[in-house]
């Protein structure tokens, strides 16, 4: 969640519930990425021919765009809630993020617009889970569907981690803002905490399994470290930011001449 920003962020898909929705062209690349890798993958371990393992991979990455989308509609809806402004959806190579206008919240509504994101990826999880208990469906069908599910359960479950700039990391940073007064603070110290979760990924798809002796999973290792980068650059800019905000009242009109 951050302030709009005037430029347009990508290509513009039109309105959901009155907020604007955009595709940032770095969404297509992704979008192969997720396709070749998860096509490869099915065709390797489900035999299935070549063209349906990429249509499903292509299928796949649709999904998770949907994911996403739905998951930032949630904040954006909380957000309309607690009258924030002028916000806009934007899917990004990363996934997505909602973007507001200026305005001053506070510590309680900053974390339910953070959660509700979440929350709509496990009711999702949830509601596919009994489609496919109820109906059985075919494969193809059953396929996507029961890739729904564990996509959402994944994203639910990473974006409650307690680092920024996950939606859980605003439990840190509304408890640090809560207890200084600041919520400069309290992104800084969230955002150190995302940095930890950061390293923590890439230990744990690519150092540990080296560690232990097993081959590394193509699929995950990419994902993961590419994951890992984002949230480290992410945060980065996240500490770079809180720590200027919170030299601005200490400068001088002399200073700045």
């Amino acid at each position: 969640m951050s302030e709009l920003n005037e430029k347009s962020p990508g290509l513009r898909l039109g309105r959901i519930a009155g907020v604007p929705v955009y595709l940032a062209y770095s969404w297509f690349f992704i979008t192969v990425v997720i396709t070749v890798i998860f096509g490869m993958q099915l065709q390797r371990t489900a035999w299935i021919p070549a063209t349906t393992a990429y249509l499903l991979g292509f299928i796949c990455s649709l999904m998770i765009a949907l994911a996403v989308l739905i998951h930032e509609l949630a904040h954006a809806m909380v957000a309309r809630y607690f009258k924030w402004p002028n916000s806009h959806i934007v899917l990004t190579l990363w996934g997505g993020h909602t973007q507001f206008g200026s305005f001053q919240a506070t510590p309680g509504a900053s974390l339910l617009v953070a959660l509700a994101g979440p929350v709509s990826n496990f009711v999702i999880a949830g509601i596919g889970w009994v489609a496919a208990t109820i109906f059985e469906p075919a494969f193809m069908i059953g396929a996507i569907l029961n890739f729904v599910i564990y996509a959402n359960l994944l994203l639910g479950i990473f974006n409650i981690l307690p680092g920024l700039p996950l939606d859980g990391g605003r439990l840190v940073e509304s408890a640090v803002w809560k207890a200084t007064g600041s919520q400069d603070r309290g992104t800084i110290v969230a955002a150190w905490v995302g940095r930890a979760i950061a390293v923590g990924i890439v230990l744990w798809f690519a150092v540990i399994p080296l560690v232990m002796g097993r081959a590394l999973e193509t699929t995950t290792l990419v994902i993961g470290v590419m994951v890992a980068l984002f949230m480290w650059q992410a945060t980065s800019a996240l500490i770079a930011h809180a720590k200027l905000r919170l030299r601005l009242p200490g400068v001088k009109a002399g200073n700045l001449m």
